[in-house]
């Protein structure tokens, strides 16, 4: 299918591994790099805290398990490491709201500093994060907006010097004959 990526990568690679410390918190920043799909990412065992949209922050949301990024769209998110693992944990990306192709998810692993061991090559024995489904973020976005961490208040409106419209529309397929 034309538009569709062909591989979805996690930190530019397809076998990303992060690697961290027990009973430490880190800022992650999700950036959805796609153009045309929507992509959802979780980590197993490890639910998120929303902290930023956009470039905003927002008022933290706990116990995200997965999140929905669409083109061009930032998330920092915090995840919690336990305090005791020795593991390591899939990370995966897949792709949401659009006919499904070869590539259409990716996994990485989140590395615990104390697993010595080597990583596996054949990952099916470790459990893949529960995704959303396209129905869970449905109900999601409408029933849980994201509000501002600081008040509409604190933040004074600037009246606009000029106004600026883009027009754009996707005039040539990849084979350059147009829309047909």
């Amino acid at each position: 299918l034309q538009s569709e990526p062909t591989y979805l990568l996690i930190n530019g690679k397809r076998d990303f591994v992060l690697t961290v410390d027990p009973g430490k918190k880190y800022l992650l920043r999700l950036i959805g790099s796609t153009t045309l799909s929507t992509v959802v990412f979780g980590i197993d065992e490890h639910p998120m805290t929303v902290v930023e949209v956009d470039g905003t922050l927002v008022q933290p949301k706990e116990n995200v398990q997965s999140i929905e990024l669409s083109s061009g769209q930032r998330y920092g998110v915090i995840i919690e490491t336990n305090s005791q693992s020795k593991g390591i944990f899939l990370m995966q990306l897949a792709i949401r709201w659009r006919t499904l192709v070869n590539g259409s998810s990716c996994t990485g692993i989140l590395r615990y500093s104390t697993y010595t061991a080597a990583l596996p090559t054949n990952l099916s024995s470790l459990t893949l994060p529960t995704l959303a489904t396209n129905d869970e973020l449905r109900l999601f976005a409408f029933n849980n907006p994201y509000q501002n961490f600081l008040s509409i208040n604190q933040m004074p409106a600037r009246a606009a010097d000029r106004e600026i419209f883009f027009y754009t529309l996707q005039a040539h397929t990849s084979d350059g004959l147009g829309m047909r």
